[in-house]
């Protein structure tokens, strides 16, 4: 008889809670990069925007002040205010302005001149002197100090001033605001007078451009004294005059020598009762000759003599009577009313 053991097994009882996760392992080794993607497609090109470069057939004159209208392309992108330059390539001048007005649908450019440089001659254009071949762009305000002197003169234009006979006038009013002031001190106070003699209540600083000599003077305070002096010592030009060619007063009978023209004179007399007057702008110190010919005729005089003219035993001269003949006065000027004469008859 067998016998069975039977075993009861117990129920399997309640999951305990999870246990704590342990501490995380290396970080394992970078893979290899993948292969490098295809270059994707370029994008569409964006349009040209506008430029300044422009050209203009419309005639007319080189000036330096007023408003001028150019028919010109379309679509620049010209604005008020902008600073242009306008070039004529055939006769190699041009002007500059600032733009008041530009219609980019018509081309139609209008600008306010400030300053020209260089000429037109074209007799025969219309209107006359004018070009019709004019490049136009975009420029910059000249740079400051144009002029090496006082910091600041860019309002300087090459044709704004002039001089003639007196002070500087027509400088025009600055392209810069911080100019202004610069020009108001240079108007008060560096007026520039040309003139042979010194002029008259003068601001310290001034200059004079002595005409006779065209030596360059400032009118120098010290603190004590005020006086005319030197600003750039350079060679008096008569001395120049010294070694240039005799000047000619022609075939006349009359001869009033002038000597800014040069120190030697040539004389063709052609009367029986010719006049030598005293010379202009006599300089004490200064030597020359004066050459006088007879002409076809001869036999001719000079029978009035200036009163500074100066001779040996105060006897003024017989001259040659041939024609053609050439007789010689040399000469040193001794003071403002005094010529010092030699004369020399018949050179042959």
């Amino acid at each position: 008889m067998s016998c069975t053991t039977v075993v009861a097994l117990p129920t399997q009882g309640p999951r305990g809670p999870r246990g704590l996760d342990g501490p995380a392992g290396p970080i394992g080794p970078v893979g290899p990069m993948g292969p490098k993607g295809n270059q994707g497609v370029f994008g569409q090109q964006g349009e040209v925007g506008p430029g300044y470069a422009a050209t203009s057939a419309t005639a007319q004159t080189l000036v330096d002040t007023g408003t001028l209208t150019f028919n010109t392309q379309v679509g620049l992108a010209y604005t008020a205010g902008a600073r242009i330059r306008i070039y004529t390539a055939t006769y190699d001048a041009f002007m500059e302005g600032i733009v008041v007005s530009y219609d980019d649908i018509y081309g139609i450019l209008v600008v306010d001149i400030l300053l020209k440089q260089g000429a037109i001659s074209n007799p025969s254009g219309i209107p006359p002197d004018s070009a019709s071949d004019w490049t136009i762009n975009i420029t910059g305000i000249p740079g400051l100090n144009p002029l090496g002197g006082i910091g600041g003169m860019a309002y300087q234009e090459p044709n704004a001033v002039s001089i003639t006979g007196g002070a500087i006038t027509g400088m025009p009013t600055p392209v810069n605001p911080s100019d202004v002031v610069t020009k108001g001190y240079v108007d008060t106070h560096l007026a520039v007078s040309t003139a042979d003699t010194p002029p008259t209540g003068a601001n310290d600083n001034a200059l004079w451009w002595e005409s006779d000599s065209g030596l360059l003077y400032i009118y120098y305070n010290d603190g004590n004294t005020k006086q005319w002096v030197i600003a750039c010592p350079q060679p008096d030009t008569l001395q120049f005059l010294q070694i240039a060619a005799p000047f000619s007063v022609g075939i006349t009978g009359i001869a009033s020598p002038d000597f800014v023209s040069g120190l030697d004179m040539t004389w063709t007399i052609n009367s029986n009762t010719a006049t030598l007057n005293n010379p202009a702008n006599m300089r004490p110190g200064q030597k020359g000759t004066f050459y006088l010919f007879q002409d076809g005729t001869g036999n001719r005089l000079i029978t009035t003599w200036g009163n500074k003219y100066k001779f040996p035993g105060g006897i003024k001269p017989t001259l040659s009577t041939a024609a053609g003949a050439m007789d010689v006065i040399n000469y040193t000027v001794y003071d403002a009313n005094t010529l010092a004469c030699t004369f020399a008859a018949g050179f042959a």
